[in-house]
């Protein structure tokens, strides 16, 4: 239909193209590293807009989708995410406003989309700001693949971390949790990815 619509070739309007390769290692850092500048600030906000105990108690993992086997749960929560909606927000809603919006406000108004579109209040700076990075780096290389890839990895590592954490396989006080100084240095790689994929848009494909 979106095909018909914009009477454009399919795998174009989809961003579905080869990408030069520094895109996948920016996806790959990002995908590890921007939890963390994400964490940090969403911290703060919820000193100010504390989570209820009853949403609290919602958590993924005190479900029956928390109680699956890993592999079947980096399906549902990481696999099928990053192909479907990297499609949806990064692919058609991307190319669609493309000719209304400048790259600023195509990145803003798809990544707010993004976090509006998981339904929850309280985690919607942390799905929007997702949602900006994803939409970033997808202009920037002209690919839709480096998002799905970073996309994959940052729901992958949350999900097993999540799962490591409540089999007790690490311990929740660990130092790649918890530790201020290690979020202050992964929000500086973020910083820097960052910086690196607008700065260097002369070679965008």
């Amino acid at each position: 239909i979106m095909q018909r619509f914009t009477k454009s070739c399919f795998t174009k309007f989809l961003k579905l193209k080869s990408f030069k390769l520094k895109y996948l290692s920016i996806a790959i850092i990002l995908g590890f590293a921007a939890r963390y500048p994400i964490a940090l600030i969403s911290d703060k906000l919820l000193y100010l807009f504390p989570i209820p105990k009853m949403f609290d108690d919602l958590s993924i993992l005190n479900t029956r989708l928390g109680q699956i086997n890993i592999f079947y749960a980096l399906l549902i929560t990481s696999i099928l995410p990053s192909v479907f909606e990297e499609i949806a927000f990064r692919g058609v809603f991307l190319s669609v406003m493309e000719k209304k919006y400048s790259k600023a406000g195509l990145v803003l108004m798809t990544g707010l989309m993004f976090g509006g579109m998981h339904l929850n209040v309280f985690t919607l700076f942390e799905t929007s700001v997702l949602g900006v990075l994803l939409g970033l780096i997808t202009i920037y290389s002209g690919s839709i693949f480096p998002a799905m890839i970073m996309h994959f990895i940052n729901n992958a590592v949350t999900i097993v971390l999540m799962k490591l954490t409540i089999n007790g396989s690490i311990n929740k006080d660990v130092w790649f949790l918890t530790s201020n100084n290690f979020a202050y240095i992964m929000t500086i790689v973020t910083v820097i990815s960052v910086i690196f994929i607008i700065y260097k848009r002369e070679d965008k494909n």
